[in-house]
């Protein structure tokens, strides 16, 4: 939004530097110039009552009301005069213009027999037939009681290929069905190259149209071919350029197999430099708050480092220089080491191993003295299962002894 407001602003500078009408030559299409905001730098408005404004430094504001001071390059009128003068002398004769005619017409006739729709947010649409006729038309969504079709309501023609005739048919099923003739003695339109901005393209004029309401003439278009690499054939514009007169576009990459058909390098773009202009205390703010972000930067990365973990050479030399790390650290280890006797298992192969000896001290085999303690608490285990099966049995034995 704020690109946009400031492009706007300077529309009249870039409107001085582009050639007559053309659909494609805008200012967001072909620009001279653009904005660049310069967001990392301020202008403090106490630096306003020294400023000289002139064709090159002028005051500009958004749509918001933010201010800027934006330099406009001078453009060097010499090199610009150059450039012109190298486009005349390399510019088509007579000759070469017709034979670059004739190659934009040869390749548009595989397009002849087919057509071209138009659809629009508006009550017409449109269409163009190559080398018959160009028409609008208005299509309603009609309901017979059982599916839903479109039906056309209106349709008029804005113009028609030299030598081309059309008969309408009677109504069939609601649909207009024209007939076309050709009239193989006619000739064929005039056809000029004309040249705005960076684009090429082949321009005819069609005729005898449909009657105007307003003028009681015969309709007329402008039919214009134009390269366009990507994409496909298809209707790219199209207006009523004054009371049923019209212009259509026909953007084709058949045409873009000509190079001189083709788009021409694009004139270099000049920057238009705008700067904020915001209150001193808000430049002196936000320069106290740089200050306090580089004052604090030291222990940031101070403490940056400090949260780092520690690998374990690096634990262990901290430790060995503190006692009561150390200490706390063994106590930690011995803690550990309980843990996992208690639990059942060793933690390591270098845990304490534990030694069984009898009444005379003469050393027992861990191994034998665990099978007996796991055998002896087996047994235990199953004489308390056997009791607690056994208890609610002799309850009720008691219950019927006492009935």
């Amino acid at each position: 939004m704020l690109m946009k407001s400031i492009l706007i602003a300077v529309t009249v500078l870039i409107q001085s530097t582009l050639a007559s009408y053309f659909v494609s030559d805008d200012v967001l299409n072909l620009p001279r110039y653009k904005v660049s905001l310069l967001t990392t730098e301020k202008i403090p408005q106490s630096q306003l009552h020294d400023a000289t404004f002139n064709d090159q430094t002028m005051l500009m504001r958004d749509s918001y009301g933010q201010p800027f001071l934006c330099n406009i390059p001078q453009v060097d009128r010499d090199e610009a005069e150059h450039q012109e003068q190298m486009e005349a002398e390399t510019k088509d004769t007579h000759e070469d213009e017709q034979k670059l005619i004739e190659r934009g017409l040869e390749l548009l006739q595989p397009l002849e027999n087919s057509c071209l729709q138009f659809y629009t947010h508006q009550y017409w649409a449109y269409e163009y037939c190559h080398k018959q006729y160009v028409r609008q038309f208005h299509v309603e969504s009609v309901y017979d009681g059982r599916v839903e079709r479109k039906k056309e309501t209106a349709s008029h023609y804005l113009g028609k290929y030299p030598g081309v005739t059309i008969d309408q048919n009677p109504i069939i099923e609601n649909a207009l069905l024209p007939t076309i003739r050709r009239d193989k003695t006619a000739k064929r339109p005039v056809t000029t190259l004309k040249q705005v901005g960076n684009q090429r393209y082949l321009l005819q004029q069609w005729g005898d149209g449909s009657t105007c309401d307003f003028t009681k003439k015969p309709r007329t278009v402008e039919v214009q071919y134009q390269c366009e690499y990507q994409g496909h054939d298809r209707i790219s514009y199209m207006e009523e350029i004054s009371t049923c007169h019209y212009l259509i576009v026909i953007s084709t990459p058949r045409l873009c197999e000509e190079m001189k058909l083709s788009r021409i390098p694009k004139p270099r773009i000049h920057t238009i430099s705008c700067t904020p202009i915001v209150s001193d205390k808000l430049i002196e703010a936000e320069r106290e708050q740089e200050e306090q972000k580089q004052e604090q930067q030291p222990l940031i990365e101070e403490q940056k480092e400090e949260e780092k973990p520690m690998n374990d050479e690096t634990k262990e030399r901290v430790i060995s220089k503190d006692p009561i790390l150390k200490l706390l650290n063994d106590l930690n280890e011995q803690i550990d080491l309980l843990k996992s006797q208690v639990n059942g298992y060793s933690s390591s192969d270098d845990d304490i191993n534990i030694m069984f000896i009898d009444e005379d001290g003469n050393y027992i085999s861990s191994n034998s003295e665990l099978k007996k303690l796991l055998k002896l608490e087996k047994t235990f285990k199953k004489k308390e299962e056997k009791e607690q099966k056994e208890q609610p049995r002799l309850k009720l034995i008691d219950v019927f002894q006492q009935q």
